[in-house]
């Protein structure tokens, strides 16, 4: 499983450049709208159907700005900027389990 101590929450510093990502309003509006839950599928699904391993995806999300942290047993999508807890990986299309399933069989 996802284990949040190797990947701390990404803090806005000096040396990143990230804006405030335009689904990181969505958790003041409680839910997100279809067409904004699809752009941001599309915006990262070659992140997530390509990562090898947690770190890699990861440092895709970082790229992007967002980070991954748990929330009980869900893992969550958060914006680097604001960090708003956007969504679960579940609802992007990659529950944390089969992600974690696909990563210990690279590994083997």
């Amino acid at each position: 499983m996802y284990h949040e101590p190797e990947f701390r929450a990404s803090t806005a510093s000096q040396a990143d450049s990230f804006e405030e990502s335009p689904w990181s309003q969505t958790r003041v509006v409680r839910q997100m709208d279809v067409e904004t839950a699809a752009l941001l599928r599309v915006h990262l699904s070659e992140d997530f159907s390509t990562a090898g391993s947690w770190l890699d995806l990861s440092k895709r999300l970082k790229n992007k700005g967002f980070y991954l942290k748990t929330n009980g047993r869900n893992v969550h999508l958060h914006d680097c900027h604001s960090h708003v807890d956007i969504c679960t990986c579940r609802f992007l299309g990659y529950p944390s389990r089969q992600l974690e399933t696909r990563f210990n069989e690279i590994k083997h």
